[in-house]
Parts: structure tokens; sequence; C-alpha cells
């Protein structure tokens, strides 16, 4: 798939209003030219003597930002390409100029998809899907300048990468390792149709199962089950068009020991409404000794939570009509845990 890069007229947005050094007349005129390293060099010698208005700071953000594509041209993953985007953002930060920021969002969103679709590792495409973000958050921040573009962006990007993980997804015969491939997509893309739809189906069948994950580099909060938390499962949990009411199991992943309190679980809807689990929580806590196996009763709804150890725990709630599951959440101090029904 060829990439289509963003290119603005080198001469667009260039600010040619005030007094200026001779160095930052240079550095204009390079920029105007399309030399950009010239550009970088004199804008960086005027900043030394002391020029720090608006106008230069806007000029050598777009030097930097001009030159991070051609960069990544040659290697969209590149660590040059993050480090002029650091002087982007730092010249950039209080830059209200409509033009500079619709360049700055629409390039950001380019080199985002561009590393997106490589074929590396997962590290850069998450880095890819990152940069697609931060444009995004950068054209709402500024009255939606790009959004179209940036919009193409995504698409391009996501139709290759949540493509190839269905593709991937669809040979999984085992059904946890069929979620964890699907995952890895959802991190970056949690609104795709497609993956949603392929992630509930396989959830409905995973309803019994932990599913553990270390979601190292990944943005907080993720939908990934981080294995240093509360790690759940349905083993047997009847969904009805009012109501849910079964057993659910609870994992403590956390490395502390605690006290479960049954009486704090929280059922979530698609739509985000929230239900309390209803009174009479019943369960029971084991050690994570499977040599000496032990049961300890719940107290008041509440049972002793060790590290390692797992807890049976009854529950029912109670819901509007019209109320579809998404998942149940569990947190304390310690840590928070939720697991998914799928639809």
């Amino acid at each position: 798939m060829t990439m289509k890069w963003l290119v603005l007229p080198l001469a667009a947005s260039i600010l040619l209003l005030g007094c200026k050094s001779k160095q930052q007349k240079i550095g204009d005129e390079a920029l105007a030219a399309g030399k950009l390293t010239n550009a970088i060099t004199f804008y960086a010698k005027a900043e030394q003597n002391g020029d720090t208005s608006a106008e230069l700071y806007h000029n050598f953000a777009l030097a930097y930002l001009r030159q991070s594509v051609l960069t990544a041209k040659k290697d969209p993953m590149s660590n040059v390409v993050y480090s002029y985007l650091e002087q982007v953002d730092k010249y950039l930060a209080n830059c209200t100029d409509p033009k500079i920021m619709e360049e700055y969002a629409t390039t950001v969103a380019s080199l985002g998809a561009a590393q997106a679709l490589t074929d590396g590792d997962y590290e850069f495409i998450l880095r890819g899907f990152g940069n697609l973000k931060k444009a995004e958050e950068i054209s709402a921040k500024n009255g939606k300048v790009g959004a179209a573009a940036i919009q193409g962006f995504r698409d391009q990007a996501e139709k290759k990468y949540i493509g190839n993980v269905l593709k991937n997804a669809s040979s999984i015969e085992n059904g946890v390792a069929k979620e964890y491939e699907l995952l890895s997509a959802e991190v970056v893309s949690p609104n795709n149709v497609e993956l949603r739809k392929a992630l509930n189906e396989v959830r409905k069948k995973n309803r019994g199962d932990f599913l553990i994950f270390e979601a190292a580099g990944v943005e907080s909060p993720s939908r990934w089950v981080n294995k240093y938390n509360y790690v759940l499962a349905f083993p047997s949990m009847t969904l009805s068009p009012t109501g849910a009411k079964g057993e659910l199991q609870v994992w403590n992943s956390t490395g502390n020991n605690s006290e479960l309190d049954g009486n704090t679980f929280k059922m979530v809807s698609v739509d985000g409404k929230e239900v309390v689990v209803n009174k009479g929580v019943t369960g029971w806590c084991s050690g994570p000794n499977a040599l000496k196996p032990t049961k300890e009763k719940f107290v008041d709804g509440k049972g002793k939570s060790l590290s390692e150890g797992t807890c049976s725990v009854q529950v029912s709630f109670t819901y509007p009509q019209g109320f579809v599951a998404d998942y149940v959440e569990y947190k304390d101090k310690f840590g928070i845990g939720r697991k998914y029904f799928g639809q």
C-alpha cells in the first residue's frame, strides 16, 4: 500500500510580520525554499542570540515539522522523527494560529499512519496509532482543523492493521489465544465495528476463562487486563433482560493480601450506565497453595483474598429493561479487575 503523505505548500504558514534579526530572515528564506536543515540552523542561532518571539518559534516548529516528514519517508520509525516532533511540541505549545495548527495536526497524522502501516514490531504499531490519537487531540483543541484529513489517515491505517489482525485471529482455534490477538488491536482502535463484532463473539465463549496481560506501553485506562491487578472470570453467569445471577471468580494478582468486599462489585452497560451488586453476596476464598487447599467463607459479603489466591463469589444484579451488560468491575486500593461479557 502506498503511503499518501500530506504535503502543504512550503511557503504557507510562514510568518513574516515584525522586526527580525538577520539570522531569522535567513531562516525564513531557507524555510520558504525548502532548505529545512539551513532553516533550523539559522533559527537556532537566532534563538541563541536572544530572539524568543512567537514568530520565530512558530517558524522554527514548521522547519522541524517538515523535516520530520522528509526523515520519515526514509524510515518512519526513526528516533530522529520523534526528536523533531518533541521540538515542534515545545515551540507550538502556545500557538493558536489555525493554519499552523492544521499543518501540525495533519502532519502528525500522516506520520502516525506511515508508522502504523509498517510491518514492524507491535511497539512501533502502537507508536503510529499514538500519533494518530495525538493528531486528533490537536485538531479537537483547535476547532477541528484538518479533521477530515486526519480521519482519512486513520481509516487507511486501520484498514490494513485491523484487517491483518482479523485474518490472523480467524485461524486461531483456542478461544483465549484468539481474544488475546483481537485485544492487541482493540488497544489502538477500540471503536472499529468489525473488531468489536469479532471480540464480542469470542468473549461470549471465554466468559469462564481468566485472561491475563501485561499491557506494557499501553495507555491507561485500557480495556486490557493488567496481570498485576484482579483478574475476573464468570464460570456461570446467566443474563436476563432485567438482571444477572451466577458465580464470579476473582484471582488476586496484585501482589497484596486484601479483604475482598463483594458488596462493591458493579456492572456497567455498553453505554456506560452502572448498577451495583445486590445485597446478600456470599462466597469463599482459597489460598495459592494447591497442595494444601483451603476454603474460607465470606463474612458479611467479605472474604480474605490472599496474593495469588482465588475467591468464588455468588452475585446477582438487577437492571432496567434495555440495559445491555458490557462488563463487571471490582476495584479497591490495591488494584482493579474487569471481565467483559461479549454480546
